[in-house]
């Protein structure tokens, strides 16, 4: 989910938005944001529906989820070619760059409690911002969901590293108590296009992610 050089939106979710909008008789209107201007403004009711996000319990207690899963993702750690990272032993004493807020560097942090490994966890506002930070060698190595690094990958000259983590359904998030039927909708679109390989859905998937 991205906004591309003409200033449009673009990418996986706003594939499937756009042809569920088109189904329900929606006027959809795209506001671009870091992660956390999206999640305070869901808070606010400036936006109706969040895509692209993961359901955690902190989250439940403020938000509303989508039961049908639009992607499977995971996060991993990404770094330069020469970077000798293969297991999270190696990033003893690195810097890590990752999106504030993201499920990702939170989880990230985590796995690296767990095995007693000290690192300094650099927190930036966009996925493009950690990649030339890690292209630049003002941070280490990063962490993001391996779908956000398809092609910012090979654009910074950076390499995923075996150290994979944290398996999560993306979907989409509401006010708690608010549009239940932007959600109803959702998933019942979603579930349909999953059925078909000649649907929407299964078309944008195929593009995106091959």
């Amino acid at each position: 989910l991205f906004t591309n050089e003409q200033g449009e939106a673009e990418g996986f979710f706003v594939d499937v938005i756009e042809d569920i909008a088109r189904q329900e008789g929606w006027n959809i209107i795209w506001i671009s944001g870091s992660l956390t201007e999206s999640w305070s403004r869901l808070s606010a009711g400036e936006i109706d529906i969040m895509p692209g996000v993961t359901r955690t319990p902190d989250r439940e207690k403020s938000y509303d989820f989508g039961n049908e899963s639009a992607l499977s993702v995971w996060s991993q750690v990404y770094a330069r070619p020469d970077s000798g990272i293969n297991t999270i032993l190696d990033l003893e004493g690195k810097r890590i760059a990752n999106v504030r807020g993201a499920q990702s560097g939170i989880g990230f942090l985590d796995l690296a409690k767990k095995f007693d490994v000290n690192v300094t966890m650099i927190d930036m506002d966009t996925p493009i911002a950690v990649f030339s930070a890690v292209a630049a060698g003002d941070a280490d190595a990063l962490v993001v969901y391996n779908t956000a690094a398809h092609e910012d990958a090979k654009t910074y000259g950076l390499a995923a590293t075996p150290v994979m983590f944290n398996p999560v359904q993306m979907t989409f998030a509401v006010q708690k108590g608010k549009n239940a039927d932007l959600i109803t909708a959702l998933d019942r679109g979603i579930a349909e296009g999953k059925r078909s390989p000649s649907s929407p859905y299964s078309q944008s998937m195929q593009k995106w992610y091959g």
